[in-house]
């Protein structure tokens, strides 16, 4: 029985074996020897000579000691339980089977392992606890094998824990742990409240369904806002209309009233009354959006051989910018150098459009 302090003296069987121990060798064919092994040497090492392992050797080269495994195969014991080496350690028979192994002290259960320490119970037997040794969080897992070897194997779902849990979630990626952002629209984790951006913020919305209040609230710049509370706020092109808003404002395209927050959709903006007669406009420069008399002389609404007059209606006269000899050649009713001009207060692009000489906010002014 070999146990502590048992390095003094072994006993070998082998055949065609070479084993050295410093300056001790020891080789033959079926022979059975029991040696002194190699003894310190200059320079000195540990007196004691012994690892408590009755699976390793003993040398002593250049004041260095070492413990190299014996082979494998070769008979050990602890106490009443037999057992053989296998790379360097005893491995009992009663291993595999516990509470099966026997001992009157510590000294008779096996070596501890990388995952398994063992004591002497209370019944006489040897007793194994598993060591925790599981790191939480590496996307691994220590698993021990027959020799209690400690190895480890990919797990998935061992997934770390960020630092900062609110929009930010741990993965294993090739079997590394990695931290990444939520996906963007991912309900904020802990206390928090709205969605993940998707770069590692909370916000209150990143779409309009993010917002709960009601079927009038809308998202802009991650932020909740009312198309019905009576103030230009988040993305409104007016008050309560426009962006992300369901009603477009006044001069805003449209193909249908109920597109336009004022129910008027005429000449392909929405307008701010109905707008009829050929002679009126909702879409004239400068006052989009705005019902507005057309320009003696432009086309309007009227046939193609007519224009606007002065009296608001398709009829008589030459349209503006035309040539002309006298007022009453001209829709506008107004003949100045030549040409037909556009009276004060009505819509115009250009000072020579107007009889004053003057266009200021799109219309003839004085």
């Amino acid at each position: 029985m070999l146990r502590r302090n048992r390095r003094a003296l072994v006993s070998l069987s082998f055949a065609g074996l070479v084993l050295g121990f410093g300056a001790a060798v020891l080789q033959g064919a079926g022979c059975t020897a029991t040696v002194e092994v190699d003894a310190n040497q200059a320079g000195g090492c540990d007196p004691a000579r012994d690892d408590n392992n009755p699976c390793t050797g003993y040398t002593c080269i250049g004041g260095a000691a070492g413990f190299p495994s014996l082979p494998d195969g070769i008979l050990c014991n602890f106490g009443t339980n037999a057992g053989k080496c296998a790379s360097g350690r005893c491995r009992l028979d009663c291993e595999g089977m516990p509470g099966t192994c026997i001992c009157a002290a510590e000294s008779d259960c096996p070596l501890d392992t990388e995952c398994i320490q063992y004591a002497c119970g209370a019944d006489d037997r040897c007793e194994a606890t598993v060591l925790a040794q599981q790191i939480m969080g590496d996307c691994k897992d220590v698993v021990c094998d027959a020799d209690g070897t400690a190895t480890t194997k990919e797990n998935a779902t061992d997934t770390p824990s960020p630092d900062d849990p609110i929009c930010f979630v741990g993965t294993c990626v090739m079997g590394q742990p990695v931290v990444e952002p939520q996906g963007p629209g991912e309900a904020c984790g802990g206390d928090a409240t709205g969605v993940c951006d998707g770069m590692g913020a909370c916000v209150e919305c990143i779409e309009n369904a993010d917002c709960k209040q009601g079927e009038t609230w809308r998202c802009f710049d991650n932020k909740c806002f009312n198309c019905n509370n009576g103030l230009k706020d988040g993305n409104e092109m007016g008050v309560d209309c426009g962006g992300n808003c369901a009603f477009q404002c006044d001069g805003a395209d449209c193909s249908d009233p109920d597109q336009c927050k004022s129910g008027y959709c005429s000449d392909g903006k929405c307008c701010n009354e109905a707008c009829g007669g050929d002679c009126r406009a909702c879409n004239l420069p400068g006052k989009l959006g705005i019902c507005f008399d057309v320009p003696a002389g432009d086309k309007g609404d009227c046939d193609s051989s007519d224009v606007c007059g002065a009296n608001k209606s398709c009829g008589g006269g030459s349209p503006n910018g035309e040539m002309c000899a006298v007022d009453n050649n001209c829709a506008s009713k107004i003949c100045q150098d030549g040409k037909c001009k556009q009276s004060n207060g009505t819509v115009c692009i250009d000072a020579a459009e107007c009889a004053s000489s003057k266009c200021e906010n799109n219309l003839c002014s004085p």
